[in-house]
């Protein structure tokens, strides 16, 4: 008797609380929406400053200059790993250094899947490497999507 009661004050309880859980889930996806579009005009607005621009705004902006400081170092190391060289890339049009970079990922990303088919274990480092690349890869094919879909 007591279990019937139990069972019927849980299924009462969850039954008050899956509207609310709908709703979080709701908000949850517009906020991250609503950050993702905001990132995006920010991104656009940054591209269109002029270099004088960009430095003013890190003078404004020391926290954003730290973090962004953070993703270029990481960019870089990332560019040493797939064995592109500063030197090499900093006289390139976008356009170039867009297909270099592109290229030296699908070398690196064919070179990890064959070592991770054959069965040798990939290095922590190696793993980061594969799962980034696959990310890229990934967001390309989408993006791709979206542009064959207008």
């Amino acid at each position: 008797m007591n279990t019937i009661r139990l069972s019927c004050l849980i299924a009462a309880l969850l039954a008050s609380i899956a509207p609310f859980t709908a709703k979080a889930d709701d908000v949850t996806t517009s906020t991250n929406s609503a950050e993702a579009t905001k990132r995006q005009e920010l991104r656009e607005k940054w591209q269109k400053m002029t270099p004088q621009e960009r430095q003013e705004f890190k003078e404004k902006h020391p926290e954003m200059a730290k973090r962004l400081g953070d993703q270029t170092e990481d960019r870089r190391e990332f560019f040493r790993r797939l064995g592109l060289k500063p030197e090499e890339m900093k006289d390139l049009t976008p356009q170039e250094r867009q297909a270099k970079v592109k290229a030296a990922a699908e070398k690196k990303m064919a070179e990890l899947t064959k070592k991770k088919e054959s069965g040798v274990p990939l290095t922590e480092e190696e793993e980061k490497d594969f799962n980034t690349l696959q990310k890229m890869k990934d967001r390309r094919a989408d993006a791709k999507k979206s542009a064959d879909g207008k």
